[in-house]
């Protein structure tokens, strides 16, 4: 069955996760592709993010992306046509009001405690911690597993990728908004392929037919991907938009 849609995640797929300009001849490409695939009724690419979703709604604009989105992993869904931001399947009020319990304990801590990890501002539903040294990251771990054992509606996983660490509600994630994205659209998992490098992405694999990353991916998703790119980032991801169009 051929491939109709491709949705990417951002941070080491898309774009570089480093706190630096990007390449512009290369995004500048990426976006072109997109645009042209748009026009010519080709594969429909879509983003599946931990990003949130102002950020997601500029990228879409810029690459000319007019599929739904996935934001916060899996936590928020968002249509730019309807601009209508709604929360994925999984997350409640009380889910989000314990989480929001979390965040403020987070920010009053983290400057006295660890001033080296910085709350990431724009998230409803999910939380994130940026490190300039990852594995520093592990330290913060215990507080919030503590602060979560004493309230009953948040039960969280936490997941690292190369520099954040993202707190998410058990059973939300890219895998679960993903499937709720391709219902309303109406298209079978045979006819979407993901794009993604980081341990996050996992949740993706069965909600599609095909999955690819690019070479800098983790080795966990290189052992199931149906195409791994030799190619890095916004390369990579040329290259396996390239590569589904001539399956």
């Amino acid at each position: 069955m051929p491939v109709k849609v491709l949705f990417c995640d951002v941070d080491g797929s898309l774009v570089p996760e480093e706190s630096e300009p990007w390449d512009w001849n290369l995004f500048a490409r990426l976006a072109e592709t997109i645009r042209r695939l748009s026009r010519n009724g080709g594969l429909r690419i879509g983003l599946c993010t931990g990003r949130p979703q102002p950020y997601v709604e500029a990228l879409m604009k810029t690459l000319g992306i007019t599929l739904p989105a996935v934001c916060e992993n899996g936590a928020v869904l968002y249509d730019l046509f309807s601009n209508r931001a709604d929360f994925g399947p999984g997350v409640t009020a009380a889910r989000v009001r314990a989480l929001g319990k979390l965040k403020a304990m987070l920010l009053e801590r983290l400057p006295q405690e660890f001033p080296d990890i910085i709350y990431q501002a724009g998230k409803e539903a999910q939380l994130s911690l940026y490190c300039a040294q990852p594995e520093r990251l592990d330290a913060v771990a215990p507080l919030i597993r503590a602060f979560a054992e004493t309230e009953p509606d948040l039960d969280i996983l936490l997941a690292k990728t190369n520099y954040y660490l993202n707190i998410d509600l058990r059973g939300v994630s890219k895998g679960s908004g993903l499937r709720a994205i391709l219902q309303r659209l109406g298209i079978p998992r045979q006819s979407a392929a993901f794009l993604g490098d980081s341990s996050g992405d996992l949740t993706a694999r069965d909600a599609v037919g095909v999955f690819t990353c690019p070479s800098n991916a983790a080795d966990g998703l290189k052992a199931v991907a149906d195409y791994v790119s030799p190619y890095p980032v916004t390369a990579g991801a040329l290259d396996i938009i390239e590569w589904i169009q001539n399956r």
